[in-house]
C-alpha cells in the first residue's frame, strides 16, 4: 500500500496520544502496526495537503467493494467518537485504516471474523464544511 499523507498537526495529535491509545486499545498489534505506518508517513502542512486526503474530522464516503453499499462515516478523536453518528475513532480498525489515505484507495478492515473492503469515494474536510455553512453575503 503507498505511503500515508499527513497533516504535521494531526500527526503530533497522533503521537502524542500513542501510549493511552495502546492501554484502551483491544487490538494492540494492530496498534504497534499503525504507528509503524506512521513513521514513514510524508507529514505536509495544512496548506499543502490535498483535499482528497483523509485527515482528522473529514467525512468520508466509502463504497463496500462486494455488494456495492456506501457507508458515510466521519473521523474522530477517540472522545469525539460517536457510532450513532457514524464518527469513528482515528483508533479503531476503521479510523486505522483511513487516515492518510486518499480517494480512490482501496482500505480494508477486520469485522469480526471477516474482512471488509472498500473503495475511498469522497473526502469532505471540516474547514470545507464550516465554509459551507458560513452565511454568504452579496
Amino acid at each position: 500500500m503507498k505511503k500515508r499523507k499527513l497533516i504535521t498537526s494531526d500527526y503530533a495529535q497522533l503521537v502524542s496520544r500513542r501510549e493511552g491509545a495502546i492501554l484502551h486499545t483491544e487490538l494492540p498489534h494492530l496498534l504497534e502496526q499503525f504507528y509503524q505506518e506512521l513513521l514513514n508517513a510524508e507529514l505536509l502542512d495544512s496548506g499543502q495537503i490535498s483535499d482528497k486526503v483523509i485527515c482528522l474530522n473529514s467525512k468520508v464516503k466509502l463504497k463496500e467493494k462486494k455488494l456495492g453499499k456506501f457507508l458515510n462515516v466521519t473521523l474522530a478523536l477517540p472522545e469525539e467518537a460517536n457510532p450513532n453518528e457514524f464518527r469513528v475513532s482515528v483508533f479503531s480498525s476503521i479510523g486505522m485504516s483511513l487516515i492518510g489515505r486518499s480517494v480512490g484507495d482501496q482500505v480494508s478492515w477486520k469485522i469480526h471474523n471477516l474482512t471488509a473492503y472498500f473503495e475511498v469515494i469522497e473526502v469532505t474536510h471540516q474547514s470545507a464544511i464550516i465554509e459551507h455553512l458560513k452565511p454568504h453575503f452579496a
